[in-house]
């Protein structure tokens, strides 16, 4: 299996490397020899036989005659392929027709080597190049990419380390001694083993762990207890970002008004260029007022360091702050950060494994408000990584609250590890307010549901309940997916026009057009896809009835029927619930389910949707099930 997908990786990527070369080969190549020769033609004059074009290309032949000796020819421009980029085309269309209406000469390109090959317009069109260039190189890059990703080795295979000498070993000790509570070299030695052991044996890797008995001293930011935010960092970081791209996008004003003259009304896009860094400008003044108003706020944590299997808790001051009474929002989170793709496409990904969220216990004092708050951390998290290189874990904390109109929102990288220790002085347990909150929230929705009262919980989102004389009905409508639609229909139009561009700049006889149309047949097949899922995630709905022990179920696209089960309570084995996914992430995470009946003779069909949580699919299905007669 490893081979086979070593040779489809091969021969996809170099699908799309082959597919950029040959489409820079009919393009973007011979363009650019051509411009290059043409620099040294010779200039003449010649008459006009015939002038036509379109918005896609410009077609003349003329007539001109180079020491007594007369040539025709029809070749207009440096480009060998047709575009729509612009109004090149109109233009010049338009130019050439005055000349021959008016019986003018048209100033031609000959060469001298050979007066029977000539052009009229030897300008280089450096836009449409470098757009030929660029999607050539993109599939190119693409290509190599795919290929090199199915050669290389697998990630968990690390490369092997050299052993290091023993006079290195106790150098590195001598180090660590100087920074950390005092450990054998004996010790030292055995923990360098057993690293080398892991990063040559990935079976056997674990957290990685200093041989410090105290790690998390080995990093600066961490050793005093008393630790910073990132707000001054991101102040700079995004302040340097905003005025770099409103440099570079500024630009782009100096010459809209040209392409605008010129009836280029698509150049307005370029309008959003200068926005996004109007936006980012705002965005960095923002944060430069939360930053005046609200300068540095330490953290100081108890137990420190934070505890895998015992609390994470701490206090912070505001020193510039008097109001204790409004919420100042606290969450934990355990964070994995890791590079995604390659090559120039690289990028820094996060995904949150664990999360909570709580209300700090807040009271005023003669330097500003302290604020307090303590989370209980499950067993079996990773601890945070000290070099935090790479691939790694790290555990943040946020603060955010809104203060005289000017929101206050920082964030603390924090250490945490399994040290299995508890507060010694924090009381105020925001994982029980959490529990608390989530246990109040499921009996509200419990006793909403007995109660028929579907629109008090988050099911309305979703669905319209009715009951009619001892019938029960689950209604679906159309237009529930809208998150979900708009993905397909970026993806449908992004494909369908790739692959209908491809064809339509490539069309005409001879391989290459061939070859073109086999390599936009993925694209296609992946819009086709997303075309469908496009129409049929706004436009289905489905009607679940529950009546005389019997269930019910139809499902439509817009007002036509495509399928409808029906069963009989006795006929049933279980109700099930399952996963359909998820959106958000940490503790914005929802987690969305389904019902799917299961009969007794294999039939099985959905009957509920876009639930959210599983204890609220739990509580319809037992709705549900004590309706129809059955345990569910």
């Amino acid at each position: 299996m490893k081979i086979i997908g070593m040779l489809f990786g091969l021969l996809l990527g170099c699908a799309f490397a082959g597919g950029g070369i040959m489409i820079a080969l009919e393009t973007a190549i011979p363009t650019y020899r051509y411009w290059h020769a043409m620099r040294h033609w010779q200039p003449a004059n010649a008459t006009l036989l015939h002038v036509a074009g379109s918005e896609f290309k410009t077609e003349a032949n003329y007539r001109y005659s180079i020491a007594g000796i007369e040539y025709q020819n029809d070749r207009v421009y440096v480009a060998t392929s047709e575009d729509n980029i612009g109004s090149y085309h109109q233009d010049l269309t338009r130019h050439l027709q005055w000349l021959k209406e008016n019986g003018q000469a048209v100033p031609i390109w000959y060469d001298p080597a050979d007066p029977a090959q000539a052009v009229i317009d030897r300008d280089m069109r450096w836009g449409l190049f470098a757009l030929m260039a660029g999607f050539c190189s993109i599939f190119v890059l693409i290509g190599l990419g795919i290929a090199y990703a199915s050669l290389r080795p697998t990630p968990t295979v690390r490369s092997r380390r050299n052993k290091p000498s023993l006079l290195e070993l106790r150098r590195q000790w001598r180090q660590q001694a100087d920074t950390s509570n005092n450990v054998s070299f004996l010790d030292f030695v055995r923990h360098q083993a057993e690293q080398y052991q892991q990063s040559t044996n990935p079976a056997s890797s674990g957290p990685r762990r200093s041989p410090s008995a105290t790690p998390w001293l080995d990093k600066k930011e961490w050793r005093s207890n008393r630790i910073l935010s990132n707000a001054k960092t991101s102040l700079y970081f995004m302040w340097g970002f905003a005025i770099f791209w409103s440099a570079i996008s500024m630009p782009i004003l100096f010459v809209l008004e040209d392409e605008l003259n010129k009836n280029n009304y698509a150049a307005l896009l370029g309008l959003l260029f200068p926005l996004v860094g109007l936006f980012l400008l705002s965005k960095a003044w923002k944060m430069t007022r939360e930053w005046r108003r609200f300068g540095i706020i330490e953290l100081q944590l108890d137990p420190f360091p934070g505890s895998i299997g015992g609390h994470v808790g701490g206090s912070l001051l505001l020193p510039k702050v008097s109001d204790f009474r409004i919420p100042y929002r606290v969450t934990l989170e355990c964070v994995n950060t890791y590079v995604s793709g390659s090559g120039d496409n690289r990028s820094r990904r996060e995904s949150v494994k664990w999360a909570e969220e709580g209300f700090a216990e807040a009271e005023a004092g003669g330097r500003g408000v302290r604020l307090e708050f303590r989370f209980d951390v499950p067993e079996g998290l990773p601890e945070a990584d000290v070099e935090q290189r790479g691939d790694y874990y790290f555990w943040r904390l946020s603060l955010s609250a809104e203060i005289d109109g000017i929101p206050l929102n920082r964030q603390y990288n924090i250490p945490v590890f399994q040290t299995n220790a508890h507060a010694r002085f924090i009381r105020h347990d925001n994982s029980a307010q959490a529990k608390k909150n989530r246990k109040e929230k499921a009996l509200a929705s419990l006793a909403a549901i007995k109660r028929g009262d579907f629109s008090s919980t988050s099911l309305a989102r979703a669905l319209i309940y009715k009951n009619e004389g001892g019938k029960h009905l689950f209604y679906y409508p159309m237009f529930r997916n809208k998150l979900l639609t708009m993905f397909a229909l970026i993806f449908a139009c992004g494909f369908d026009f790739a692959a209908f561009m491809i064809n339509q700049n490539f069309a005409g006889d001879g391989m290459m057009s061939i070859f073109m149309l086999i390599f936009s047949i993925p694209f296609a097949l992946v819009g086709l896809v997303a075309t469908i899922a496009a129409i049929y995630l706004p436009f289905n709905n489905l009607r679940v009835s529950l009546s005389n022990g019997n269930i019910t179920a139809l499902r439509r696209l817009l007002f036509i029927p495509i399928q409808s089960h029906s069963l009989a309570s006795r006929h049933i084995n279980h109700i099930e619930i399952r996963s359909s996914g998820s959106t958000g992430q940490g503790v914005k995470q929802i987690r969305h389910y389904k019902l799917i009946v299961h009969g007794k003779n294999r039939q099985k069909f959905a009957i509920a949707e876009d639930i959210d949580g599983e204890d609220l699919a739990g509580q319809l299905r037992d709705f549900i099930g004590k309706h129809l007669g059955i345990v569910a």
